[in-house]
Parts: structure tokens; sequence; C-alpha cells
């Protein structure tokens, strides 16, 4: 017990060398082209329906983004937090807020050193009020009673290493809403 999984990777033959590529990059790497594209089934994996669904929308451009999650080798969430400068409502006065997130999407890969820029978006109800700013689980952000129902983009971005994770979760293509102000 308290042992982690094994990191699963594919090999990829460059003239001639096997070069090893983690898995996690190797989605990421794709849902960040599938997106380029649209921005300019048996047992399919979340991000592969993902990557289809988005690709399937190429002439009407519906959707933008796969929202996805990342995974430790031992299984925990992945779980991001940001600063933003906001003014308060009613003094006008500057202040720093803070907001986590489980959920991102892909800005910039750099596909040789597997390190990527993602974007923290935030999970929103029907009304655009957050669901929730801090938590230490997925489960929080999506409640049943009054539900998630979109996504906000944050503008706020961090930038990882892909080979630290063994997972990645996708959810089903959007269009985030437009950041907060």
């Amino acid at each position: 017990m308290g042992r982690c999984l094994k990191r699963t990777h594919f090999y990829k033959e460059t003239k001639g060398k096997p070069i090893e590529k983690d898995c996690v990059c190797q989605t990421i790497t794709r849902i960040y082209q599938a997106q380029k594209k649209a921005s300019g089934i048996d047992c399919l994996s979340s991000c592969e329906q993902a990557i289809h669904q988005l690709k399937g929308h190429q002439h009407n451009r519906k959707h933008t983004t796969i929202p996805f999650m990342l995974y430790s080798d031992c299984g925990k969430p992945f779980i991001s937090s940001g600063v933003y400068k906001c003014r308060h409502l009613h003094t006008k006065k500057e202040h720093y807020e803070c907001i986590t997130s489980p959920i991102f999407r892909v800005k910039y890969i750099d596909e040789d050193s597997c390190c990527a820029t993602l974007e923290l978006l935030l999970p929103v109800r029907s009304d655009g009020s957050l669901v929730c700013k801090k938590a230490e689980s997925i489960c929080a952000y999506f409640p049943t009673t009054d539900p998630a129902t979109d996504f906000i983009a944050t503008h706020l971005c961090i930038t990882v290493n892909l080979h630290n994770f063994s997972a990645v979760f996708c959810l089903d293509p959007i269009t985030p809403l437009p950041a907060m102000k």
C-alpha cells in the first residue's frame, strides 16, 4: 500500500533510435494540436473522444478547447492555484485574490521537453457565479446540487513538466467564457 503506479510510456522510432515519450505529454500535445486547428466508437479514452469531437467541428468551429485534469503517479489530482489583481466593487481599491482549479487548457507545449503552459479554467454555474474558489478535492468543483455548467478562462497560466504526471482525464470540448475582469 502507499506505492505509486509505474508511469506508462510509449516509444517512437526516429532515425533507427527509439525515443521514449511520456503518454501524458503525447496526449496533451495532441490536444494542443487539435485546439490549434479548432481555433484558427469503441473504447476511446476521454481524451481520444474529446479530440475526435473537437476535430469533428472543424467546419463550423463550434468549440475551441479540450479541458482536462492531470494526475500524479499516486493517482492524486493536480490542483493548481493562481493569484490575480482585482478591484473592490465599492471602494475601488486594488487587491489580490487567489483561485484554485483542477481544470486546465493547454496554451502551448514544447514537444521536445514536454514542458507546457496551461491556463487554469474555473467551473461556473449557469448564472456565471464561481462554483468554488478553493478546494482540495476535484468533486468540490462539481457539486450535484447547483452544478457547474461551464468554464471561465482566467488568463492565469502555469508552466509544468508533463513528465511529472501519469494520467490525464479530458472533458468534452468547450469554448470557455471570457476571462473575469
